[in-house]
């Protein structure tokens, strides 16, 4: 408990930025998709976010690390 109450202090605004972030990407996607429903909007909102759920998180921090090192020559 001691080594997880001292890294709490940096892990706890992380992960609170990242469901902020999340709601607000996929409450708007959802809503549209809803309206949309049965069109190329609802299919393609559907399938990212089941591509977002497949795809291993391992992988896709691997991936944002190349495009944002190698391709994008970012420090």
């Amino acid at each position: 408990s001691g080594l997880i109450s001292a890294r709490l202090g940096i892990t706890l605004p992380i992960v609170i930025a990242s469901l902020l972030l999340a709601t607000l990407i996929a409450v708007p996607l959802g809503i549209l998709a809803a309206r949309r429903a049965g069109t190329w909007v609802d299919v393609a909102v559907s399938a990212g976010s089941l591509l977002g759920i497949v795809v291993p998180s391992f992988w896709v921090g691997l991936m944002f690390i190349y495009v944002f090192i190698v391709w994008l020559d970012l420090p």
